[in-house]
């Protein structure tokens, strides 16, 4: 049901585009990335907490079993995505839960334009960074907890659970992006 959804959002454009864990296929090299890779991102959550939102995290799917460990992200696709998930009520958020945020961005998407980087990044991620946090690269953050609590094995249940989470802020946002 979820596949169905999610090519209902996506018009089908990622329908058997993906072959790289399929054997038979020519395309096949997910052993090459359980021989080499620790971690892969799945799941991308428009909440500034990473933790909170997956707190299986690093996570194995068995019916993945070609990737060592899964984490989710939070969704700061483009410049003014990342700056309202690091404004300053979330900071100060984050900060009073003790919590966790793995953003994932794309640096090209209105960053940097005209000669300058966008003003309000650049205050928000100064101030972030006058904060006392932990400013790690990610597989510094998941090996740290993998090493606290080890990798968590998640049960199709939760898979289908995260699925749905991730499906159901999609759907919002691209209501959002036509009611806009």
């Amino acid at each position: 049901m979820n596949r169905f959804i999610y090519s209902l959002l996506t018009n089908g454009a990622y329908n058997n585009t993906f072959e790289g864990h399929i054997e038979s296929s020519p395309y096949f090299g997910a052993d090459i990335c359980n021989k080499h890779i620790r971690y892969v991102r799945d799941f991308v959550f428009p909440e500034i907490n990473t933790l909170k939102v997956c707190p299986s995290m690093p996570y194995y799917d068995s019916a993945r079993p070609y990737v060592k460990a899964w984490f989710a992200s939070s969704d700061g696709a483009d410049v003014g995505l990342f700056a309202g998930m690091i404004s300053e009520q979330n900071q100060d958020g984050l900060e009073r839960e003790g919590g966790a945020c793995i953003m994932y961005t794309h640096f090209a998407s209105g960053f940097f334009r005209d000669g300058a980087i966008d003003p309000r990044f650049k205050n928000l991620i100064e101030r972030l960074g006058r904060k006392n946090g932990w400013f790690v690269p990610v597989h510094v953050l998941l090996d740290h907890i993998a090493a606290v609590r080890g990798v968590c094995t998640i049960a199709p249940r939760q898979r289908m659970q995260m699925e749905r989470r991730f499906l159901w802020n999609r759907t919002l946002h691209q209501l959002m992006d036509k009611l806009a």
